[in-house]
C-alpha cells in the first residue's frame, strides 16, 4: 500500500504447518526484509510488526513465541529460541513494515527460510509480489507444509507457494 509518493506498506503472511510425525524442535523461521526491499531501504520508524497465531500443542498450550529482536536486517529470526511446531499443528505469522522507494522498487521476491536440527536441510517458501497494475504490497502468502517422518529429508509440499491472486 503506498503511504506517501516513496514511502509503501506491505504485510508477508507466512503459512506453517507440521505435516509429518515428528516435531520441529528448535525451530527458526527467518526473513531477511532489507533483502527484500533492495534497491529500496525498509524503514524502522514505524517499527516491523509481527503478530504470531497457531503454535500450539494439541490442548492449545503456546509451542512457539516472537523473537523480541526481529528487526528484518540484522535480526531475522522471526522466533525466539526454543520454538517449536508440533506434528499436525498450524502456525501463521503477519509481518508489516514499511520501506522507502526512492532508491528503486523492490525486484519483487521475498523468500522465508524454516530449519529445526530434526530436518536434514532448510524449506524455503518464495513469493513473488507483482507491480503490473495490481495492488502492490497488498498481503502476500507464504506457505511451507513441512512433512519430516523419522528424520527423512524434507518435503515442501508447497515449494514457492502463493495465493495465485495475491497481488493483483
Amino acid at each position: 500500500t503506498e503511504l506517501f509518493p516513496t514511502v509503501w506498506q506491505a504485510t508477508f503472511q507466512i503459512d506453517a504447518l507440521n505435516s509429518g510425525n515428528l516435531s520441529l524442535t528448535n525451530l527458526d523461521i527467518q526473513d531477511d526484509l532489507a533483502a527484500f526491499a533492495a534497491p529500496g531501504t525498509l524503514l524502522t520508524t514505524p517499527p516491523v510488526s509481527v503478530t504470531l497465531s497457531g503454535f500450539t500443542d494439541s490442548n492449545g498450550v503456546p509451542t512457539a513465541s516472537l523473537n523480541g529482536g526481529f528487526n528484518g536486517t540484522t535480526n531475522t529470526a522471526l522466533l525466539a529460541a526454543g520454538s517449536s511446531l508440533d506434528p499436525g499443528r498450524p502456525g501463521q505469522l503477519l509481518i508489516t513494515f514499511t520501506y522507502s522507494v526512492a532508491n528503486g522498487f523492490p525486484q519483487g521476491t521475498n523468500t522465508v527460510t524454516a530449519t529445526s536440527p530434526i530436518l536434514a536441510g532448510p524449506v524455503s517458501a518464495t513469493a513473488t509480489v507483482d507491480r503490473g497494475g495490481g495492488n502492490y504490497g497488498d498481503t502476500s502468502e507464504f506457505s511451507a507444509h513441512v512433512a519430516c517422518t523419522n528424520n527423512s529429508a524434507p518435503v515442501n509440499s508447497v515449494p514457492g507457494a502463493q495465493s495465485a491472486d495475491e497481488d493483483t
